[in-house]
């Protein structure tokens, strides 16, 4: 379920993408830190796709992650909490 949508997500003609702060509060090992939520809107015209995560950072690296053929030794969640 969550292969399929990604792997649509850039077989359009754009991908949208957009980091938001967010206040984290409680999370283990970071006390009341700033985290980011990410919004991702692609796909082919007439079959939108759109996914949200998480992550500690805004780096170019997590919709790198994303948007990146997947790797058969490290898969990685495209919704959901990133590590």
């Amino acid at each position: 379920m969550v292969a399929a949508p990604k792997a649509l997500l850039t077989q359009g003609p754009v991908v949208q993408i957009d980091e938001t702060p967010v206040q984290v509060m409680g999370e283990p090992g970071r006390n009341n830190q700033q985290s980011f939520m990410w919004a991702f809107r692609g796909g082919p015209i007439g079959k939108p796709v759109r996914g949200f995560g998480s992550a500690p950072s805004r780096a170019a690296e997590v919709p790198r992650r994303v948007l990146s053929p997947p790797r058969a030794e490290a898969p990685r969640p495209f919704y959901g909490r990133s590590t």
